[in-house]
């Protein structure tokens, strides 16, 4: 991400490799954020490393709340099992999964209508796991659609990717690279379709901006013009 410097020791105060300093000129106070990718510290100017590390221990414990509460979040995306079955979060909705032999030489996963099917070859000695087996299929599900999405903006957009690939992370949404690299979370297309929009107009106006300026987020939005509601529900996602 842009503009942070991550700070493994103040003083004597040793931080978590999860805290990440970003130095503010706008802010007016210290802020603390927690994300599925770490703790992120806003230090405006005028305020030292010291004062961050201080800020950081006296607000640890509502930290660590909200840091157990988002791995949770996390964990609730994988199969869920109920009374009346396993299910299974796609494109914002939880789907029935259904295990089938089916007839082809392959093993298929597909939606259809409010279960996703997964069908294997006759005769297979061992199914494996089949929540990586959606994992799976999940990360190829958002690769195409960012694929996709990227081809309909083409039109639009004042510079190409030079490609787009998932992440090698597992909790940051979406990166871009100087090198017109896009990378995106293999699980956004779990989320409902307009959070992936979203998280990849936001990578493909830094193509332009490497930056969070005004001139960024006016190419975010000549991009994908709805980017507030995708915003917004990524925030819920």
């Amino acid at each position: 991400m842009m503009g942070i410097a991550k700070v493994p020791f103040i003083g004597n105060s040793a931080l978590p490799d999860t805290v990440q300093i970003r130095p503010s000129k706008r802010a007016k106070r210290m802020s603390i954020r927690v994300k599925p990718n770490g703790v992120f510290l806003t230090l405006p100017k005028g305020f030292s490393l010291r004062d961050a590390a201080q800020f950081y221990w006296e607000n640890v414990d509502w930290i660590e709340e909200n840091e157990a509460r988002v791995q949770t979040k996390f964990a609730k995306r994988g199969l869920v099992e109920r009374e009346n079955g396993r299910y299974f979060l796609f494109r914002g909705t939880w789907y029935n999964v259904v295990e089938e032999e089916g007839k082809k030489a392959w093993v298929c996963i597909f939606v259809d209508q409010d279960v996703i099917r997964v069908s294997y070859p006759p005769m297979l000695r061992t199914r494996g796991d089949l929540e990586e087996r959606l994992k799976d299929w999940v990360a190829d599900q958002t690769l195409a659609m960012a694929k996709a999405l990227s081809e309909k903006w083409a039109s639009n957009l004042q510079r190409q990717p030079k490609s787009i690939r998932l992440g090698r992370g597992q909790t940051t949404w979406g990166t871009c690279s100087t090198r017109g690299i896009v990378r995106l979370h293999k699980s956004l297309a779990q989320a409902p379709p307009p959070v992936l929009e979203y998280v990849l107009a936001h990578e493909l106006a830094h193509l332009c901006h490497m930056n969070h300026s005004r001139a960024f987020w006016a190419e975010v939005a000549r991009i994908f013009p709805e980017w507030e509601a995708g915003k917004r529900k990524l925030r819920a996602f």
